[in-house]
């Protein structure tokens, strides 16, 4: 509502558990807001995105294990894209906090990967 459109919205903040976004769907008080289909607009943090339970690389796309995971798992979870890479749009608020890709800072490092694995978004 406080965008004055009829886009369901939820903030990952808000959501405690780890686990696809889509199947915690309705057993969530913040992700119901998205509607059964699970779709809408999801807003996070660059903290948010770099935080995870584990600190194992290979657990990175795991979405039981990292807030990275449960957003590339929810972008790529419903592709109807040909390229099976993603659908949907990818917005950064305050993105120079991730344009120096050269710095090599984990949230820089994240975004690049969220943007290369989901090119359709």
């Amino acid at each position: 509502s406080d965008l004055g459109a009829q886009i369901p919205c939820c903030s990952l903040s808000r959501v405690r558990a780890y686990g696809s976004l889509d199947s915690l769907g309705q057993s969530n008080v913040e992700m119901r807001k998205m509607g059964p289909d699970c779709d809408g607009v999801l807003f996070l943090t660059y903290a948010m995105l770099v935080s995870a339970r584990s600190r194992d690389p290979n657990a990175l796309s795991d979405p039981n294990a990292s807030r990275f995971g449960q957003v590339f798992t929810w972008l790529t979870a419903k592709n109807s894209s040909p390229d099976g890479k993603g659908e949907g749009l990818i917005c950064f608020d305050e993105a120079h906090k991730a344009k120096n890709l050269d710095q090599n800072t984990k949230v820089a490092r994240l975004v690049d990967l969220l943007q290369s694995r989901c090119p359709g978004c």
